[in-house]
């Protein structure tokens, strides 16, 4: 499990969903919009069309899960970046194929772009995460300790 070292609270993306039926592939577009991403649970809106759901991912003893509660929906969830397990996993729980993919989809999008943040902090901290806030040494601090 990857813990997330940065925050995209505010932070909304589009991304590209498709499913297949029969000999053809229904495509559409789907938008994340991140909430709460630094403390478990993640927080996340998945919005596709007209249609908003408020999305958390949260620990237990057995790893993680999804909560929809708008959809009256909970899961169990593999890694985040495990597309066809979760989508089989919101499927079970009786969520309609339409939304199971958009989820599961927002779920690699989120996964992706956590990591790519998390990477480009961890580049402007020098490869080096503080193991506490006293070693940031944030220009408000310095005033405070100089005075």
């Amino acid at each position: 499990m990857t813990l997330y070292t940065n925050s995209l609270d505010g932070y909304s993306t589009t991304f590209s969903c498709r499913l297949r039926k029969g000999h053809h592939f229904l495509r559409w577009q789907g938008q994340l919009r991140f909430l709460s991403t630094t403390l478990f649970p993640y927080t996340f809106a998945v919005s596709s069309g007209e249609r908003e759901y408020l999305v958390f991912i949260d620990q237990y003893i057995n790893g993680l899960y999804i909560s929809i509660p708008s959809m009256f929906t909970a899961a169990d969830i593999a890694p985040f970046d495990d597309f066809v397990y979760n989508k089989n996993k919101l499927l079970e729980a009786g969520m309609e194929e339409f939304w199971a993919v958009t989820i599961a989809q927002a779920l690699r999008v989120y996964d992706l772009e956590m990591r790519q943040a998390s990477e480009l902090r961890k580049k402007a901290m020098g490869n080096a995460i503080p193991e506490c806030a006293e070693d940031l040494e944030l220009p408000f601090m310095k005033q405070s300790a100089t005075q």
